[in-house]
This record gives C-alpha cells, structure tokens and sequence, in this order.
C-alpha cells in the first residue's frame, strides 16, 4: 500500500472505504500479486504496507488504520490460507490501541523497534488491547536518533559491532519469551553508508575501507548465526569479537573510548583494540584495518531511506603500529574539525579464505571542546538526574529514554551525554584532551588476543550486559510503606497510569509489583525474595483469567 499522505485524507478515503477509485485500482494491484503468489510455498505472510502511518501524528491515523483494515480484508478473501499483517513504526501506545481498536481483519502485528525500545513490548500490547500473534520485522541496534552526543555533537554510535549484537539479540529473546511473537528479522543492511560507515553493515563492501565487492560478514549478525546455524557449521566457529577499545592518553592514562577524544592539532593518539577470537585453526591470521573520515553533516534524525554521500578515507591518517593491534592518530595532517575513526580486526580461514570481521566507530574532533565534567553534586540536578537514571538502568537491567541509545554498563559520562543530547538539563560531557605536543608511540603494544571456546565467546557477546542489581532481598512486611505502595500499585497506580510501568501486566503478582517500585527506588521498597514471574508464565495466567 502506498505511503503517501495525500490518499488517507478526506471522505472518500477514510470514511467511504468503497467510494475511491483510485482505492479499488490499488486494490485490484495488490491482488493480482495475491494471486499470482498465493500457492508459492515460500510465502509465510502478507504485509500490506510498511510504516504507512508515519507521516501521520498518532492522534490523526485512524483513516491509515480504516484502509489497512480494508485491504486486509480483500486480501483475506482471496487467501484463506495466509495470515495479513502490518509493519508499523515504534510502539506508541495511542497508536497501538487505535490500530488495535481499528484492525480486526489484521492477523499480524509487525513493528521496527530499536536500541531498547522493544523492552516490556509485550505488556505494552496487552494493554492496547493486542492479543494477536506480533513479530519484530526490524530490530535493529541503537539507531542515529537515540545515541548521546559528544560536546560537538559528533553522535555515539554504539561502539563496537559486538556491543550492536547485544542489542539485537536482546530482542530475539524478548521474542522468544512471547508464544505470541511469530518472527524476528534484524535490522542490518549489505553495505549503505547511514551517518556513518558501519552503522547498520552486515556484508561489509565499503571498498575504500578494506572491505571487498563481495562484503566481509561483521560480527553483528552473530545473534542470527547463531540461532540458524548448526554447530560445526563455520559461522559458529570462525569467530572474531571486540571486547574494548583503549585510547591512550598522556601520562598513560585512558579515556572513556564511546566519547571519542579531542585533539589538539599535531597530537599522535594511539589506540589498541582488544580481541577476542575462537581458535578454529586460524590462529594468528588475524589483522588489523584502521582508516580516519570526516563526520557526516547529515541530521542525525534525518529519514534512513534518502541516500547519504559517503565520506571520504583520509589517506595516511592513521599510524600501523608493527608491534601489535595498535593505530596512531596523526593529526598533524587534519585540519580542525569533527573526524570519525574506524576499526576494523578481520581474520581469515587457510582451508576456505572465509573472512570474518569485528569493527569499531570512535568520534573525534581536533580543535576545542565546550564541555563540564558533572562529579560529586556539581552543576545543579544534573548530577541527580544521572545517577538516579544509572542507578534505575542497573536495576531494571535496560537503559530508557533520554538514556535508550546505552546499555546498563555504560559510563556516567555517557548517560550525561544523553541527557545533554536530549535537552534534559546537562552539559556535554568532556572527552578525553590530546595536547598538541602529546606523541604517542608504539611501545606496549601487542598481538596479544584472548582465545576462547565457542561457548564462552558466545557468552561474550549475547550474556546479558549487567545482571540486574541483587541487592539484599527482602519482601515487603504488612504496614511498612513498601507494603502499602505495593498494594497501591496492583489496585490503582497501573489501571490509572499503565504507561508509567511498562514492564508489569494488568494484574501484576505482589513480587512483580514490589521489583517494579525497587527498581524506581520508591516506597523504600527492597528487592523482593519471592520469584518475580518471566513473561510467558505471566502470559499463560493472563490468557487463563480473561
């Protein structure tokens, strides 16, 4: 169905469904492919339409919701064997209920969630009003428009490609918990230059960086390997992972690598990458790629599917270190201005040529930075605000806006940076300075990479990124404050306000609704003793009470 906007305004589009003639031509398109494909074994579902109502307001999409709803039931009609679905954008709850309210001849519900926007997605649906089969049809890493910024808004894409994979198979697990979840497809190109050179890559093609017209498979799409492979099959044991990248500074001292660093023209910043590969009979064969880009001027809110003009390698920018995993910035040869620094450890099979890649994405500027430091109380609520929001991320065990674009283990600096990012009361954070006179060497480095089985290094990129906060357990005893905040949030608080607790079901269990408050530090509330239920079982007791 198309997207344009023009078609779901006015009578004969959205209250008449039969009126349009333009409508019944659409239709009769549409079906004829219906037609054609109905008896093709390959087909799973039909979608009728992807993001259709994104040019829409949530409150101003009922006549998209209306057509949708139209052309599925055409479509039902002339295959009964199919089921119709929808691939829609977010998960707004207004627009999840009027879709829900509005779509009865939908079957399946498809939604593009990144970063950690599918976290409670299931809850989320129940209260909408949702209880038909959903899949993720694109989950994807923390995307342009979620990421903190540095002070000068060079955008934080999530560093490593290992660290992406953990965002994408968080979502596959969440589906897997949800009987109700029918597929999930991860978000990854070939190869497209989207802000940056490896935001989204799977096949790596970016020639001018290293890659090869036939793409070099990035570790990102270990999740998915991972789950469709069988285990002597070379996806799961030609590995290669980035477990750290380490900036070094003067004096030996390290900066946070996700803020990049900031340069004073004619400073040599060295940067080594940790590596973690199995051995798979290609020890050794491992190398290294390292190559310097001026940053995008690109919006980073700007629509993915307009085409953006790569940014240039800047030859000889970067320093190979003989010694070891080890690149030096040379920013003698910048001018001032905002840089990005790529990475990439690549390692090759003798028996096949297989290569397998690891890639990395640091910003930089060369110039001055404007930034504050927030530590220890200073700068107003600042400090407040991030810690309280540190604190709620390692409870829960997932980061939420302004912080969506981290993970649980993520820095101070890096939370302040989303908040600055974000408008929400903070300065930028400061990266780590590089005087001009500062020249790093290649003493230290080395070839050093940290072998492990196929297991651990499974570990490695999928285990969840900090377990959620133990503390000391303790159920709430009748009387205390706790209790009777418990009490209130089963009774009244997630009927009056259900978006506040997007975790919780309707009918939360005393333990769910007591973890709820701990993690918000409210009530006084400690974690409770009692097993809080995983989302399955609550599911099954759902579907047992209505």
């Amino acid at each position: 169905m198309t997207r344009d906007p023009q078609h779901y305004v006015g009578p004969e589009n959205c209250n008449n469904m039969e009126q349009s003639k333009w409508w019944h031509s659409e239709a009769d398109q549409i079906l004829k492919v219906v037609r054609q494909n109905k008896d093709n074994p390959r087909i799973l579902w039909w979608i009728v339409g992807n993001e259709l109502e994104s040019p829409h307001p949530a409150d101003q999409q009922d006549c998209v919701w209306r057509r949708v709803n139209w052309m599925a039931n055409k479509l039902k009609k002339i295959d009964k064997m199919h089921p119709v679905g929808i691939a829609i954008a977010g998960c707004d709850p207004l627009k999840l209920s009027r879709f829900a309210a509005i779509c009865k001849d939908v079957d399946i519900l498809g939604m593009n969630l990144y970063g950690n926007d599918h976290w409670g997605i299931s809850n989320a649906l129940q209260r909408a009003g949702w209880w038909k089969a959903w899949a993720l049809t694109e989950c994807g890493t923390a995307a342009p428009w979620q990421v903190p910024e540095t002070s000068w808004h060079g955008l934080m894409e999530p560093m490593t490609s290992t660290r992406k994979g953990q965002f994408i198979f968080n979502g596959l697990h969440r589906c897997k918990l949800d009987d109700r979840c029918v597929g999930f497809f991860a978000f990854l190109w070939g190869w497209k230059w989207e802000k940056t050179g490896t935001w989204f890559g799977l096949l790596d093609t970016w020639t001018e960086a290293g890659g090869i017209p036939s793409g070099y498979l990035n570790d990102v799409s270990q999740p998915m390997l991972d789950e469709i492979s069988p285990d002597w099959a070379w996806p799961m044991k030609l590995r290669i992972h980035l477990e750290n990248v380490i900036i070094w500074g003067p004096n030996g001292t390290s900066g946070n690598p996700v803020l990049g660093f900031n340069a004073h023209q004619g400073a040599q910043v060295p940067v080594d990458l940790k590596i973690v590969a199995t051995p798979d009979g290609a020890e050794g064969n491992i190398w290294m790629n390292w190559y310097v880009a001026p940053e995008t001027t690109v919006n980073r809110k700007s629509d993915g599917n307009v085409p953006e003009k790569p940014m240039h390698i800047i030859p000889n920018a970067v320093f190979y270190c003989k010694n070891g995993y080890r690149g030096i910035v040379q920013t003698q040869l910048l001018k001032p201005g905002s840089y990005r620094l790529y990475a990439f450890a690549r390692r090759t099979r003798y028996s096949d040529h297989t290569v397998r890649e690891a890639s990395a994405s640091i910003p930089f500027h060369v110039g001055n930075q404007s930034c504050y430091s927030v530590l220890h109380g200073q700068h107003g609520p600042c400090y407040a605000k991030v810690t309280e929001a540190m604190t709620k991320a390692k409870r829960m065990g997932v980061c939420q806006w302004p912080a969506a674009g981290l993970l649980p283990s993520s820095t101070f600096e890096e939370f302040q940076a989303a908040f600055f990012a974000n408008h929400q009361g903070c300065p930028p954070p400061c990266s780590l300075v590089m005087p001009s006179y500062y020249h790093g060497t290649c003493e230290g480095a080395t070839w050093d990479v940290r072998y492990m089985n196929h297991s651990q290094a499974s570990q490695l990129l999928f285990a969840k990124d900090v377990e959620a906060d133990k503390g000391d357990c303790q159920d709430a005893a009748y009387g205390t404050d706790c209790f009777w905040g418990v009490k209130w949030l089963m009774n009244q608080g997630i009927h009056q306000s259900p978006r506040a607790w997007p975790e919780l079901s309707q009918w939360p269990t005393f333990a769910e609704a007591q973890q709820a408050l701990y993690v918000r530090d409210q009530h006084a509330c400690k974690r409770p003793c009692a097993t809080v239920t995983d989302s399955t079982m609550r599911m099954a007791r759902l579907a047992k009470k209505i």
